[in-house]
């Protein structure tokens, strides 16, 4: 198995890289839980530099995101991304995709319509 195919039960420890892919999280904010002391991490300094590596037990990690119930802004779990299509590429894909309408918050200004070149 190679080191990109971690799972949280075949791997002992985790990167803080790792951790946060596993997660669907920022490396920035796993590094804040860990200086915070939220989430537990054994430093180790790498051979012959200054630099510390950090590795996350894979049972910590688990304890952890139970225990903060952290989750991504969207409900259905997915990683928030803009896509910008022009009018006929969203109508092609969205039977694929059923691709919704956003609706627009009440106060949100509305935008106007591009102007199409002659």
């Amino acid at each position: 198995m190679s080191k990109n195919t971690k799972t949280t039960e075949s791997a002992s420890s985790f990167t803080i890289k790792e951790a946060a892919r596993i997660l669907g999280m920022s490396e920035m904010y796993i590094r804040r839980s860990i200086q915070k002391g939220t989430l537990k991490a054994i430093s180790e300094k790498v051979p012959n530099t200054n630099i510390d590596r950090w590795s996350i037990p894979a049972a910590e990690l688990e304890a952890w995101r139970t225990r903060s119930k952290t989750h991504s802004k969207r409900a259905d779990g997915r990683v928030r991304r803009i896509v910008y299509l022009s009018q006929e590429e969203e109508a092609a894909l969205a039977p694929q995709f059923e691709i919704a309408k956003p609706q627009q918050h009440k106060k949100a200004k509305k935008v106007a319509e591009p102007v199409e070149a002659e």
